[in-house]
C-alpha cells in the first residue's frame, strides 16, 4: 500500500481574505449570508473582495452577479497509473466526527469529494460525509481526476492534508505516477458555466515510481573452454524465504516467486548465447544451479541473471575439472547486486512504489 501526502496549502497558494475570513470557503447562503450545510451544494462568498461594502453574493438568486456556485474545490490529477493499481481517496477531510458535516474544526477547513463531476472539475455533487470512508477511485486510461470542496471553514482555515491510497493486485504494469494540483473548476468556459473559473497548467510532478519486483545479479567472470580446461557452474537463491515471528529475530519477508532467466556477453564482441531460461517460478527458499558447459559451446564473459523475486543472491565457481592436470585449481566468489538504472530502488513486493511528497 502507498499513501501519496497531498498538500494544498504548499502547492496552491491563495492571497487575499474575504466575508468569512478564509481564503477557503464554502458557498453561503444567497438569502441569509449564513452558512447551510443542509443545501445541495456549497458555494464560495467573493463579496467584500472585489467591491469594499457591496454584497455581490447576499441576494434573492445564485445567479446575482458575483455570485459563485460551489464551494472552494480542489482537483487532483493523476496521470500514468498503470494497470492493476487501485485509487483509494477519503470521503471527506478531516475524517473526525467533530467537523463533519458542520462547521470546520479551528483551523481547518472541512472538505467532501465531488462525485459525477465534469473533466473540467465543475457540476457533480458533494458526496455524503462519512467518517474514516475510502472510496475506491477507477482510473480509466490511466487518468483520473479526485475532487473535493469545502464545506465548513472556520477563520483562517487551511486546507486539510489528503492521503490517496494507492493498492496493487497481480499482474501490475510498471511505470511512473504523476500528479498535478489545481484549484477547479478550470476554464474558461467550463461544461456548466461554473462561478469562479480558473485556469489550469500548474505543472504535474511524480509522486510514484513503480517498478518490477526483480533481482540482477552480475557474474562479471564465466569460463567455459570447451577442452575440459575450464568449466563455471553458478547457484541462485531466492532467498525471500527467511525468519517469521515476532521481533528481534522474525524478519517476515512476503515470500515470492519467479523465473529466473541467464543472459550472456562474450568478452570479444562476438555472437552471443540465446538467454537461458534456469528455472520456471523458483519458490522462496530454493536454489537454482546452471554450469557454462550446457551451452555446449565454449564462452569466455560475463553473465546477468534476472530473478523474478526480490532478494536473489548467487555464488559462481571457476573450475579445472581435469584430474591431474598440471595448474589445476578451483576459485569461488559471490555475483554482485545490481541496480537496474531505470528502477528508483530494490524491489520490495509485491511492487516496489517510490512516493514522493505532493
Amino acid at each position: 500500500m502507498l499513501i501519496v501526502n497531498i498538500v494544498p496549502n504548499t502547492n496552491s497558494t491563495i492571497t487575499g481574505v474575504n466575508e468569512v475570513g478564509s481564503v477557503y470557503s464554502p458557498r453561503l447562503d444567497p438569502t441569509s449570508g449564513t452558512v447551510a450545510p443542509s443545501v445541495t451544494f456549497l458555494t464560495e462568498d467573493y463579496g467584500g473582495v472585489t467591491a469594499p461594502g457591496i454584497d455581490l453574493v447576499f441576494g434573492t438568486a445564485d445567479d446575482v452577479f458575483g455570485g459563485a456556485v460551489q464551494g472552494t474545490r480542489f482537483m487532483i490529477t493523476l496521470t500514468g497509473v498503470p494497470t492493476g493499481i487501485s485509487l483509494w481517496a477519503p470521503r471527506s477531510l478531516p475524517a473526525s466526527a467533530s467537523n463533519l458535516p458542520g462547521a470546520g474544526a479551528s483551523g481547518t477547513a472541512t472538505m467532501v469529494r465531488v462525485v459525477a463531476s465534469e473533466p473540467d472539475g465543475s457540476g457533480g455533487a458533494i458526496g455524503t460525509p462519512v467518517r474514516n470512508q475510502l472510496d475506491r477511485i477507477d482510473a480509466a486510461g490511466g487518468t483520473v481526476n479526485i475532487i473535493y470542496e469545502v464545506v465548513a471553514a472556520a477563520t483562517n482555515a487551511v486546507a486539510p492534508n489528503i492521503n490517496i491510497i494507492m493498492t496493487g493486485a497481480a499482474p501490475i504494469a510498471t511505470g511512473q505516477i504523476r500528479a498535478a494540483l489545481n484549484l477547479a473548476p478550470i476554464g474558461p468556459p467550463t461544461v456548466s458555466g461554473a462561478r469562479p473559473q480558473f485556469a489550469g497548467g500548474r505543472s504535474d510532478k511524480a509522486v510514484a515510481n513503480i517498478a518490477a519486483c526483480a533481482s540482477y545479479l552480475l557474474f562479471p567472470w564465466v569460463v567455459f573452454t570447451g577442452d575440459g580446461a575450464y568449466d563455471t557452474g553458478m547457484a541462485i537463491a531466492n532467498t525471500s524465504a527467511d525468519p517469521t515471528g515476532p521481533q528481534p529475530g522474525g524478519i517476515n519477508t512476503p515470500p515470492q516467486s519467479g523465473d529466473v532467466t541467464l543472459y550472456f556477453w562474450r568478452k570479444d564482441g562476438g555472437t552471443n548465447p540465446a538467454p537461458q531460461t534456469i528455472a520456471k517460478a523458483l519458490p522462496a527458499g530454493q536454489t537454482t544451479t546452471f554450469v557454462a558447459s550446457s551451452l555446449k559451446d565454449p564462452f569466455l564473459g560475463y553473465v546477468i541473471a534476472v530473478c523474478g523475486f526480490p532478494f536473489g543472491h548467487g555464488f559462481g565457481f571457476i573450475t579445472n575439472p581435469s584430474p591431474g592436470s598440471s595448474g589445476q585449481f578451483a576459485e569461488g566468489f559471490l555475483a554482485l547486486s545490481l541496480l537496474n538504472p531505470r528502477a528508483p530502488s530494490v524491489g520490495v513486493p509485491p511492487v516496489f512504489i517510490e512516493a514522493n511528497g505532493f
